[in-house]
């Protein structure tokens, strides 16, 4: 009871400090990874980790979805897809990631800076970004050759289980609408569908 005023008034301070010295970290090892090679290519490979970040949020996330309508267990060769996804090569189609990625800053509660604040740490202006040239191979398979097949296993394992629950849920949504779609396909045939019926195959249609 005695240090619970305390703990109040000093936790919420030490969080906010820790993760302040948590994102000079971040830069920190930015700048020592800058020194190992040189400017351009930090600035190159910080605004491929970014684009290619934002592009599997949302591409990863359908691609998910549409595998989980068929399978009610989250198959194997999950993190292989997520993979295969992260090496296709940047096109200009991929300008509005790069546009979604430098449009975000960093929060006072994020751990780790936003693109546009690392671009700027080493000196390089945000609005001189430009979508990067392919890559030959990454540093996975230049790096851990035998052992890379090994480890994609176990975090394959590992991403399957955490998303275990939202699988599930996801699976068994996907077959409720495609039933409800089906009931309302047959209705139709004998009388037109009402407005809530309408209203609910537009919806269906457009998850």
């Amino acid at each position: 009871m005695l240090f619970r005023p305390f703990f109040r008034s000093f936790l919420p301070r030490f969080l906010d400090w820790s993760l302040v010295f948590t994102r000079e970290l971040e830069l920190d090892a930015d700048h020592h990874g800058m020194l190992q090679t040189d400017r351009d290519t930090a600035v190159q490979l910080e605004i491929r980790l970014a684009v290619v970040g934002a592009r599997l949020q949302v591409r990863f996330l359908e691609t998910l979805q549409a595998v989980a309508k068929d399978h009610p267990e989250p198959p194997p060769g999950l993190l292989q897809l997520k993979c295969k996804l992260a090496a296709e090569p940047l096109t200009e189609k991929d300008q509005r990631y790069l546009v979604l990625a430098l449009s975000r800053s960093t929060g006072w509660r994020d751990s780790h800076p936003a693109c546009r604040d690392r671009l700027a740490s080493y000196g390089f202006d945000p609005a001189d970004a430009t979508l990067p040239g392919p890559v030959d191979s990454s540093a996975a398979d230049t790096l851990l050759t035998d052992g890379l097949a090994d480890l994609e296993d176990v975090l394959d394992a590992h991403l399957r289980g955490e998303l275990q629950e939202w699988w599930i849920q996801t699976h068994q949504r996907q077959t409720r609408d495609q039933e409800e779609l089906q009931r309302l396909a047959h209705d139709v045939r004998f009388e037109p569908l009402d407005d809530a019926d309408l209203r609910l195959r537009a919806i269906l249609r457009a998850r």
